[in-house]
């Protein structure tokens, strides 16, 4: 019995690890397509974003599927078996040593916290873009032109980050979906539909009005918390960058360099702006509801204190009644 249990669990870890190898290589192919990119900079790698929240939900058990997807994409990109096998351990340590110091601070995946909305940006993303793209770039030295090397540095760094900063709130947050109080499902999809509406329009005009997605982020992070958010912000930056990539609107007839800051200026402003408002409603939300509780344990403390000091036969007394001047007062 127990060897069977053994057998099912590890086919279990084994499947979780091939499942996570598919999805990170899927993730890598939509990266990979043209609306992803801006000239021959890629812009977002979501790949990483799916890494960083396959190891906080499933644990450090699944690292060898990140591998093994970073290994066959970047063996599909190179076309060289040693240059890929140290890229994906690259990736393997940054994403690894993200989620190790992600949990040495405490952080919870529900992302209800400002500590976590801050700790995901600064660890999550650019802590493990960071040494993603160190490791990465200096086992590529030899296949590029040494002038290169600061500027695909920069290109994979921001392109991590910003995957990172992307999926894994989504994805985290996604897992066990749950509207807050007072939110509907009609209320949801009325947010979707306006949101992927208003950012078409957007994209499209050539007057600067890519600040019209802040209401929308605003009213996600109000209504429906750090799930949102995530939603939100993920549907508004996916949006922006196709139009960035196919030249519209605003990005029309721009410099490369200039739509590059425009459109990661745009994702990482709003991002961060929907993870740490919806982390603050979520921690006033929760504040107000200790307090109510806190309030009714008092409440019925004094009720049995008065109850056991009052003398026999005294009736409870009633609170003073207001009159009309400290009514309207």
């Amino acid at each position: 019995m127990g060897r069977t249990r053994c057998l099912r669990s590890g086919l279990g870890v084994v499947l979780q690890n091939l499942c996570v190898a598919a999805v990170y290589y899927g993730a890598a192919e939509i990266g990979l397509v043209h609306a992803l990119d801006i000239g021959a900079m890629r812009v977002v790698r979501p790949q990483m974003g799916v890494a960083v929240a396959a190891l906080l939900l499933l644990g450090l058990r699944v690292w060898p599927g990140v591998a093994l997807g970073s290994f066959c994409l970047n063996l599909l990109v190179h076309d060289n078996a040693a240059a890929s096998l140290g890229i994906a351990f690259g990736s393997t340590i940054g994403v690894v040593s993200a989620c190790l110091l992600l949990k040495r601070t405490g952080f919870r995946n529900q992302l209800d916290r400002l500590q976590d909305a801050i700790a995901l940006v600064v660890v999550g993303a650019l802590v493990s873009a960071a040494v993603s793209a160190s490791v990465g770039v200096l086992l590529l030295a030899g296949l590029e032109v040494p002038a290169a090397y600061g500027t695909r540095w920069l290109a994979v760094w921001m392109g991590s980050a910003i995957g990172v900063l992307l999926l894994a709130p989504f994805l985290l947050t996604i897992r066990h979906p749950r509207l807050p109080p007072g939110a509907s499902p009609v209320e949801a999809a009325g947010l979707l539909v306006v949101t992927v509406v208003v950012m078409a329009l957007v994209s499209r005009s050539s007057i600067s009005l890519l600040f019209l997605a802040y209401p929308l982020l605003i009213w996600a992070a109000l209504r429906f918390q750090a799930l949102g958010a995530a939603t939100c912000s993920l549907l508004t930056s996916a949006v922006a960058l196709y139009a960035a990539s196919h030249g519209w609107g605003i990005f029309a007839g721009e410099h490369l360099i200039s739509n590059l800051i425009l459109i990661h200026a745009f994702m990482w402003s709003t991002t961060l702006t929907a993870l740490v408002l919806a982390a603050i409603i979520a921690e006033r939300n929760r504040a107000r509801v200790e307090i109510e509780c806190a309030a009714g344990q008092l409440y019925a403390a004094v009720e049995k204190l008065d109850q056991c000091l009052r003398p026999p036969g005294l009736p409870p007394q009633r609170p003073p009644t207001r009159g009309p001047r400290e009514t309207q007062r």
